[in-house]
């Protein structure tokens, strides 16, 4: 019998089966526009990769782009550990539906995450760790549903990050090494394989559970109190008992070299009537 496939993969694979958006010459050469004007703000000068990007070639074959086969939009921006210096032009990045990764980590990314990037409706996996993000994570994160993957560590975020208790898909939050505040933020936790908000400014009671997690995605925030870390809060009448500790870190992330795009928006119930069948299978 061969192996069954991760049930993420098999989610994956569904929504392209079910929600593929569709191609019209005119759209997507306003959508050209708009991600050449997003690279050109996010190159911050850097032509090597500005300069591929443009109108009289195919985007398909853009620096860190790949497109559904099928339908020749584009589907992943992959532009990591290029140093880039430039800004994060959300709204022109969310002007193609059709985006479901994107990947932006370890160059030198400044200025803040602007709100618009809520836009991005059919973003599955979000990465903007190791840049030099500041100001507050947008509260229109909150809004994008069909995450599964969100990365924001190791940038100079501060404020209080908003609930992300809508995103009910959510399976993997790392925003370690920010100067972040206030409660830890409320979200699935049930559904969390990874989850690190280590060496921020949060303060107060660690979520119920959250205490699944090791003290490894708590540590450096001297405010925090509760299980899993080692000191009790001011009003425990005694000690908790420790959950079994799961990873600090992501747990295999949804799988993207597949063909086709994602397109979840306004199926949540199906989504997780998907999922929910697919994770009996395992």
């Amino acid at each position: 019998m061969g192996r069954i496939p991760n049930p993420t993969c098999l989610l994956i694979v569904i929504s392209i089966l079910l929600f593929s958006p569709t191609s019209n010459s005119e759209e997507q050469e306003g959508v050209k526009k708009s991600l050449i004007r997003f690279v050109q703000k996010l190159s911050g000068g850097n032509k090597a990769i500005s300069k591929r990007w443009n109108m009289t070639s195919d985007a398909c074959e853009w620096v860190g782009v790949t497109c559904d086969p099928n339908t020749g939009l584009v589907w992943t921006v992959v532009l990591e550990g290029l140093n880039l210096s430039g800004t994060l032009d959300a709204a022109s990045a969310c002007r193609a539906e059709s985006l479901h990764v994107l990947k932006l980590k370890n160059n030198n990314l400044t200025g803040s995450i602007p709100s618009g990037i809520g836009n991005c409706h059919s973003l599955i996996w979000l990465d903007l760790s190791g840049n030099r993000f500041t100001g507050s994570v947008p509260d229109t994160v909150a809004n994008m549903t069909t995450l599964f993957q969100l990365e924001i560590s190791g940038n100079r975020l501060t404020g209080e990050v908003p609930d992300l208790s809508r995103l009910m898909l959510l399976r993997n939050f790392l925003a370690q090494e920010n100067r972040l505040r206030g409660s830890v933020p409320v979200m699935n936790f049930d559904s969390l394989q990874g989850f690190n908000v280590s060496d921020n400014r949060f303060q107060g009671r660690i979520p119920d559970g959250a205490g699944k997690f090791g003290a490894d995605s708590f540590l450096g925030n001297s405010g925090l109190c509760g299980a899993p870390l080692p000191n009790a809060c001011s009003d425990d009448a005694g000690s908790p008992a420790v959950a079994a500790a799961a990873p600090a870190g992501p747990i295999d992330p949804p799988t993207v070299d597949v063909s086709g795009g994602v397109e979840v928006q306004g199926n949540g119930i199906l989504m997780l009537l998907v999922w929910g069948y697919f994770s009996l299978l395992v």
